[in-house]
């Protein structure tokens, strides 16, 4: 099934689903290896509303450091600073 969480980000639960979806979470590595930079400044646009689509190329690593990128940018981290 789909990820259908209110209260997160619809980036995170796209990127989710979209791993599971493709199974791509039995890739070994799959968050070690870098994605595009590109791909990551075109979904940043999509998710800001300043594109109408989400970008064709599609790829196991981009879409996992899209998820990566989602938690390094939090302004407060998963394991809050307190921690």
């Amino acid at each position: 099934g789909t990820l259908d969480f209110p209260d997160l980000p619809s980036v995170f639960c796209d990127a989710v689903h979209f791993l599971r979806e493709k199974k791509w979470l039995d890739i070994e590595g799959i968050f070690r290896v870098p994605g595009s930079a590109e791909y990551y400044e075109q979904m940043k646009r999509y998710y800001n509303g300043e594109a109408a689509a989400l970008p064709i190329h599609v790829d196991a690593h981009d879409v996992a450091g899209i998820l990566k990128l989602f938690f390094r940018e939090l302004p407060e981290p998963l394991f809050p600073f307190r921690y």
